[in-house]
């Protein structure tokens, strides 16, 4: 009597299980990386962002951000540019290679985790959405529309188009945030700008912090004012 073809078939699936032991899968996951970090051509560069895998802060912010794709590797990217300032030249190398891979849009993750506002984003998230998930939820759709939602103050912009900009971009999406930041002259214009936010009939909250030359303005929406009345910072 002839075996049973299912049968036959699942010893077969059994025995390549076994042949495919630990080690080898091991090396797999190795070999993908390599392939996916394999743009970057810099063998040092490569190394110091594989590195960052094991930073405390990577393995804060790998557990909310979606993990095996683009973003997981554009914020390893970005604290490898915090690791290499002061060297110009492997910064603007990677930052080529990173914009010509990823666009603008990558861009921006890497740089806005060098500066650790995606830290610092993740912090304030976990206390509005204390349920892993739902921060994750709300980190990740961050991430996906970073464009949109975080506004790069210029020094020759219109504090009025600025705040124009941040009170329709928060209405048109389900982040109920937005974070603009500016440099130098434009933290000015940040500034008058969050001015007239403040002002305006929906009553947004906004949350400003200051680093060295640099204006952070974490902007939210009234139905997100419950939830941050409850941080102790602002009580």
């Amino acid at each position: 009597m002839p075996k049973d073809p299912i049968e036959s078939a699942s010893k077969g699936l059994g025995e390549a299980a076994l042949e495919w032991t630990e080690e080898k899968v091991k090396n797999a996951v190795k070999q993908f990386r390599n392939r996916k970090l394999a743009f970057i051509k810099d063998a040092a560069n490569i190394d110091l962002i594989k590195s960052e895998k094991d930073s405390s802060e990577y393995a804060l912010l790998s557990q909310f951000i979606p993990r095996g794709g683009a973003i997981e590797i554009q914020v390893q990217m970005g604290l490898a540019l915090r690791e290499m300032r002061g060297n110009g030249y492997r910064v603007t190398d990677l930052v080529k290679k990173l914009l010509a891979k990823y666009g603008p849009e990558g861009l921006h993750i890497a740089e806005l985790t060098e500066i650790g506002i995606i830290t610092q984003l993740l912090a304030r998230l976990t206390k509005l959405y204390p349920n892993q998930e739902e921060t994750s939820k709300r980190l990740s759709y961050f991430l996906e529309h970073v464009d949109e939602l975080v506004i790069f103050v210029r020094a020759d912009d219109f504090p009025s188009t600025i705040a124009k900009q941040i009170m329709l971009r928060i209405e048109a999406y389900t982040s109920h945030l937005i974070i603009a930041l500016g440099s130098g002259y434009a933290t000015g214009v940040l500034r008058k700008a969050m001015q007239k936010v403040r002002k305006d009939d929906r009553k947004y909250f906004v949350e400003e912090t200051s680093e060295q030359s640099q204006l952070i303005a974490y902007v939210y929406t009234p139905e997100l004012r419950a939830r941050i009345s409850q941080w102790p910072d602002f009580l």
